[in-house]
């Protein structure tokens, strides 16, 4: 087996490529791994910021209110607007 200095200029850029194509797909994966640990946050942030803002509501008719007139109006989808209407809330 050669050693590194014995390879030739071609085994050695061929090597070189080898290296960089794992290099390539390892930053590939940790990219990913990235966007699926951002998405996670995202989700988890939402859910715990959505379960204290309905708890909110629950104790204050007022700020159940303003929920409904500044955040739901955004609401086009009429089965999740019935759903709302059908808990109570003023969509």
């Amino acid at each position: 087996m050669k050693n590194k200095n014995s390879l030739g200029i071609d085994e050695q850029l061929a090597a070189l490529d080898k290296s960089e194509a794992r290099i390539r797909a390892k930053k590939a994966a940790l990219r990913e791994q990235g966007r699926r640990r951002e998405q996670q946050d995202v989700e988890k942030e939402n859910s715990i910021i959505g379960t204290a803002v309905v708890a909110a509501a629950a104790l204050s008719p007022e700020f159940k209110l303003a929920v409904s007139q500044v955040a739901l109006v955004n609401i086009s989808d009429e089965k999740q607007r019935r759903f709302l209407a059908d808990r109570g809330w003023n969509v």
